[in-house]
């Protein structure tokens, strides 16, 4: 089963910093799955499926009526489980929640089986550093060097993009930028 998202890529800068991180995070402590989209971004829903010309004008209709915006996105947390999660939260701020409530609805119109944890009352905005292969063994010692790392961001965001899963691996398509 491949996953899909729409998701938001990170400005210039912030990319090249989740980059760094993913980078370092592999040489320092061999983590780096092939689960994780290597597109430095947070995402806004997840599915088995999207009509993607229908996608496409639900995309460009919503960029149409936003301008860039920031969010605030600091520290590390962790989603636990068998495919426990390292990200970075980002800040829910009351334009970024409108946002996402507005989208849920029209994004679940042009898709098939959406993850029930991106639905808006349980969506978590994050970046991922790491999926699936944090243990228990390594996860103190990447904490540690996680909080010695400047990660206290504001991000600019204006784009919107669908994340693909192919057989190759992730692939972007859909590029929408705000005007």
């Amino acid at each position: 089963m491949f996953m899909h998202g729409v998701v938001s890529l990170l400005d210039q800068a912030h990319y090249e910093k989740v980059e760094t991180l993913w980078q370092e995070l592999r040489q320092r402590f061999g983590v780096g799955s092939p689960k994780v989209v290597h597109f430095p971004h947070f995402s806004y829903h997840i599915a088995e499926r999207y009509d993607e010309e229908q996608l496409e004008a639900v995309l460009t209709a919503a960029a149409g009526e936003l301008r860039p915006f920031t969010l605030n996105a600091a520290g590390i947390a962790l989603f636990p489980g068998p495919e426990s999660v390292l990200y970075i939260p980002i800040s829910r701020s009351p334009q970024l929640t409108r946002l996402h409530a507005a989208l849920w609805p029209q994004l679940e119109a042009v898709s098939g089986a959406s993850s029930p944890y991106y639905a808006p009352a349980s969506w978590f905005p994050h970046i991922t550093l790491a999926q699936g292969d944090v243990t228990r063994d390594n996860l103190g010692p990447i904490c540690q060097w996680l909080q010695q790392q400047n990660i206290a961001w504001t991000v600019s965001v204006n784009n919107f993009c669908l994340v693909q899963e192919t057989d190759h691996g992730h692939e972007l398509s859909c590029h929408v930028p705000f005007p």
